[in-house]
């Protein structure tokens, strides 16, 4: 199979469903009955075409991998502070306020972020197709199919989840690349308010936790709930949703009134997520690992830090996944599973916080604040020597006095 010139064959004409058909004769594959699953051509081609590669060309597809997931970190970011940032404007009461003597300023700023949003996606998948090769691309195909499979359970989704992060690492390493400054971004603040104290640094960690997870979730809702959205007529929506029927009544345009719905979605996603996922991290303790990036020495072993963000990972995965089904079916699609997506989420970000956990503890052993030196143990008295003085005292109140001082009390 080897000698098979996949790029040959698609540039003599040939579609990729003869090619994955030729393909299936040659491996005696089920292809209908992988096209009944819902697998498409791509993918049956990156599962049947195993050319050989030199090393050369294995490093060059690593490299690809490695420069996508670099190249896209900075959008998905930015996504995420937008999501966050409309998040925050959409319960701040100052705002509020504007959007009632202004109407139409929502939708919009709803509009103008879900616009951002959709350039800064245009701009990942054109960097993706410019450095992954096409294995690479077929599997990011199968993995957002395995995603959206609501007739996985929850414990199965995270068995295929997991089972697709170990057998394709490469994508769990450019997912960990993309999201790389949300990392960074935790552990600079938790740095930048240390001098105020310990509390005062747990609470920036827990802050920047929220606002981060939940404006993940706000984004991706907003962007799903539109498109959702658009392909309903007004008579539908407006039986499903009262609050939309009230702005036709009220004369506000339907992409105005669309833009509203989706907006309440990604709000109650963000919302849920930006509570829950601190909470994670406050219930299963232990150092955070944003912070370990920038402390040397952390104190948590290394078994205990991957069975801890592993965990936090899978609850926060399964957690976000689970609030944008909440935001969908309150807003969008009243049909939505509250499970969709929920326990391949999970598994997923789950594995991918055990290898973020494991290349974060190395990096952590040899950068950041450098401990001082222990503190010199003092020494407890002996309470035979301590009790001579006492017993020798010639009244009470001298005895009172000698046991206050072998206490360490001076002043009376």
């Amino acid at each position: 199979m080897g000698a098979f010139d996949l790029e040959g064959a698609r540039k003599e004409g040939y579609t990729d469903d003869e090619i994955a058909d030729y393909l299936a004769t040659q491996k005696k594959f089920d292809v209908a009955g992988a096209r009944a699953e819902g697998y498409s051509a791509t993918e049956i081609i990156g599962h049947l075409y195993k050319p050989e590669k030199s090393v050369l060309g294995k490093v060059g597809e690593f490299a690809g991998d490695v420069a996508s997931g670099i190249l896209t970190a900075p959008s998905t970011f930015a996504d995420t502070l937008a999501g966050a940032q409309g998040m925050l404007d959409s319960i701040n009461p100052g705002e509020r306020i504007a959007n009632a003597i202004a109407p139409g300023r929502e939708a919009a700023k709803i509009a103008a972020t879900n616009e951002f949003l959709g350039r800064s996606q245009q701009a990942r998948e054109f960097i993706q197709d410019k450095t992954l090769s096409d294995t690479a691309k077929a599997q990011l195909q199968e993995q957002g199919r395995i995603a959206k499979d609501n007739d996985l359970g929850l414990i199965e989704g995270a068995q295929v989840a997991i089972g697709q992060s170990m057998m394709k690492p490469r994508n769990t390493l450019r997912q960990v690349l993309e999201n790389l400054p949300s990392l960074l971004a935790g552990g600079a603040a938790m740095r930048a308010a240390k001098p105020l104290g310990a509390a005062a640094e747990g609470l920036a960690g827990y802050v920047t936790t929220g606002a981060l997870e939940g404006g993940g979730a706000y984004s991706q809702t907003l962007q799903e709930g539109v498109k959702q959205l658009a392909r309903v007529d007004d008579e539908q929506l407006a039986q499903t949703f009262p609050s939309y029927a009230d702005d036709l009544r009220a004369d506000v345009p339907r992409e105005q009134a669309l833009l509203r719905l989706a907006g309440r979605a990604a709000t109650t996603a963000g919302g849920i997520s930006a509570l829950f996922a601190p909470a994670v991290d406050k219930v299963l303790g232990g150092q955070r690992l944003d912070k370990a990036l920038f402390t040397r020495n952390a104190a948590d072993s290394v078994p205990k830090a991957l069975a801890r963000e592993g965990a936090a990972e899978t609850l926060q995965g399964a957690g976000g996944q689970f609030s944008q089904n909440v935001g969908t079916k309150a807003f969008v699609d009243p049909t939505q599973s509250l499970t969709e997506g929920v326990g391949q989420a999970g598994g997923s970000e789950g594995f991918a916080g055990i290898l973020t956990a494991g290349g974060m503890r190395a990096l952590s052993s040899s950068g950041g604040d450098t401990p001082g030196p222990a503190p010199t143990p003092t020494p407890s008295p002996d309470p035979i020597k301590s009790a001579g003085p006492i017993l020798a005292a010639p009244d009470v109140d001298t005895a009172i006095a000698e046991a206050f001082k072998s206490a360490g009390i001076r002043d009376l």
